[in-house]
């Protein structure tokens, strides 16, 4: 029998159920409740899909290790057989405390509330004092003393010290060493020193930080982990930054598709990341429709008053003007080109009509004179021709001349 429904209706229905099982109302009923499960949720779906990441953690848990190889079949009943398993090691469960003083727990929560308060010197001091104690009993390969190594980089971000790249490094040597290079505080630390290191001007080192932060995600909490759209969602920012639009449009992009749908807040601000990024790419049309859907969400939830709609609204106000202006600089552009090509053919047609003339008056002259030109030409030559012996005689004529009166 059936005790985990509530209500006397559900109760006399499952006593029901298991007295009279056998009758078709029964098994109607049954097959009922067979489809309102399979309808609320997709736990079958999420566990598929996590299901490798499952597997590893299961055997994190237990002791075991398995075989690397892509060929176990998770739909079947039985994927895993005992020739599957390589080697067997202890895991040992305690419930002692972490910090071995509680003080360092109490300088480390204080350290990080008043950094988030914004009191950032009082924030320093309290941490350093709890790195020193730490060194002191603990020694440095020590969680707290990632934590703590973590803080002083945030606190060190805020006042603009590239030394926070150091300390984040330090703290990200760390988790990887004590947590695994495989978990999720590895993960955390590698999207924070990407973050960092892009801020104080390495770029290309930020970017393969990030990009290593999304792989040991994705590996530790599976492909729908929602940490992968925080890092989407800064990685698209680097590349935003970096005048890299197509990338960033991808990352934001693939950032939406990890936020949960209830999620209004980050939705609505990953689109108008989205939004901007189009924009900056040149295409105007697509970035505008976008921030007309983050206003919608905006609107639909918060109001047309609230501070965040107004904010979204005027940027939208911003697309529109930008998208105005440039059709209107398109269309004066694509004017001109057709006068220019106006222009240019009745040049064209000048110049052919010019050279048709010139051609047909060369043929009219041609034909009005027929062989003249060979006439001209034959008498110029015999006329050149004849002239030395003309004056071979002349000069003989002045010699006899000459000589007779002599």
């Amino acid at each position: 029998m059936s005790s985990s429904n509530t209500g006397g209706d559900d109760t006399a229905t499952n006593i029901g159920d298991d007295i009279y099982g056998d009758m078709p109302a029964a098994k109607a009923r049954k097959k009922k409740k067979k489809k309102k499960k399979r309808k609320k949720g997709d736990g079958g779906a999420t566990l598929r899909a996590h299901s490798v990441q499952l597997v590893r953690r299961v055997c994190q848990k237990v002791g075991f290790s398995l075989a690397a190889r892509d060929t176990y079949d998770w739909t079947h009943p039985d994927p895993i057989r005992i020739e599957d398993v390589v080697s067997v090691f202890p895991v040992c469960t305690d419930s002692g405390p972490t910090s071995a003083l509680p003080e360092i727990q109490m300088y480390i929560e204080q350290g990080q509330f008043l950094m988030h308060k914004g009191q950032f010197n009082a924030a320093y001091e309290y941490i350093h004092e709890a790195l020193i104690l730490l060194y002191q009993i603990c020694g440095a390969s020590h969680r707290d003393t990632a934590v703590c190594y973590q803080t002083l980089a945030q606190i060190l971000a805020q006042h603009k010290d590239p030394a926070a790249v150091t300390y984040q490094k330090r703290a990200t040597i760390l988790f990887t060493r004590l947590s695994g290079p495989d978990n999720v505080d590895t993960a955390n630390a590698l999207a924070h020193l990407g973050i960092f290191q892009h801020r104080f001007g390495q770029s290309k080192e930020g970017i393969k930080s990030l990009r290593r932060a999304l792989y040991v995600v994705q590996l530790a909490g599976g492909p729908l982990n929602a940490r992968s759209s925080d890092y989407y969602r800064h990685l698209g920012d680097i590349y935003d930054e970096v005048r890299h639009h197509t990338m960033a449009v991808g990352c934001f992009r693939e950032a939406l598709r990890f936020t949960p749908l209830n999620d209004v807040v980050s939705t609505a601000s990953i689109m108008q990341r989205l939004a901007h990024s189009y924009v900056s790419g040149g295409q105007y049309s697509l970035g505008f429709d976008v921030q007309v859907k983050a206003l919608s969400m905006l609107q639909d939830v918060y109001g047309p008053s609230h501070q965040l709609t107004q904010d979204c609204r005027i940027r939208l106000a911003q697309i529109h003007e930008v998208l105005v202006q440039r059709r209107r600089f398109q269309v004066l552009k694509d004017q001109k080109a057709k006068a220019k090509a106006a222009l240019d053919h009745e040049a064209l047609l000048f110049t052919m009509t010019k050279k048709k003339s010139q051609s047909a008056a060369g043929n009219a002259g041609n034909s009005n004179n027929p062989g003249g030109g060979a006439s001209s030409s034959s008498n110029s030559n015999n006329h050149n021709h004849n002239k030395p012996h003309a004056n071979k005689k002349k000069h003989k004529n002045k010699k006899k001349g000459g000589r007779k009166k002599r």
